[in-house]
């Protein structure tokens, strides 16, 4: 899912607050790509990479999500196999690309301002800023697009909690 408004709150404050700050600091326009994510979303990218491109186009068809192409499926989105394994399956985490217009760019190298940095480097380094934590600072596995701030939550808690994977964490305590 790409809305806000299914983050959590403080997620959604801090994200807009990132979005904010990478436009006045850098000129770099950022798009939220993902947030909230089901079982069914979750399983689809979570087969990208790992399973034949059929049955990944199946299950991201199943999802309400649009198909994709060989290129694109050599490529993993994500580590956690189930939504309940990420922060995304509770509004706790987002996904974003840096844009140019209506061009994207996902290489590492991506520079959209021409200041010979990284786009990718710049709106992280603002992430600790806004409260975030930004998977490219992960040592194994970096995930440039990927942000979070897990509210003291760890997935062992929420999981411990009974929260549902699909709903927000604030979903589930106001209900």
């Amino acid at each position: 899912m790409r809305g806000t408004e299914k983050l959590h709150p403080e997620v959604r404050r801090r994200a807009e607050k990132l979005v904010q700050l990478a436009m006045e600091r850098f000129k770099l326009e950022v798009q939220i790509t993902e947030t909230l994510r089901t079982a069914e979303e979750q399983a689809a990218l979570f087969a990208q990479s790992r399973k034949p491109l059929d049955e990944v186009n199946a299950l991201r068809k199943q999802a309400g999500m649009a198909p994709i192409d060989e290129a694109r499926n050599r490529h993993a989105v994500t580590w956690a196999p189930t939504a309940s394994d990420s922060f995304h399956g509770y509004g706790l985490a987002f996904d974003i690309v840096v844009k140019s217009g209506r061009q994207v760019d996902w290489s590492n190298g991506c520079d959209w301002n021409q200041d010979g940095v990284s786009d990718w480097a710049q709106v992280g380094g603002l992430a600790a800023e806004c409260g975030l934590e930004w998977g490219g600072n992960w040592t194994s596995k970096p995930d440039l697009p990927h942000y979070q701030a897990p509210q003291g939550w760890t997935i062992a808690s929420l999981k411990a909690r009974g929260m549902v994977a699909g709903r927000t964490v604030t979903e589930v305590l106001t209900a």
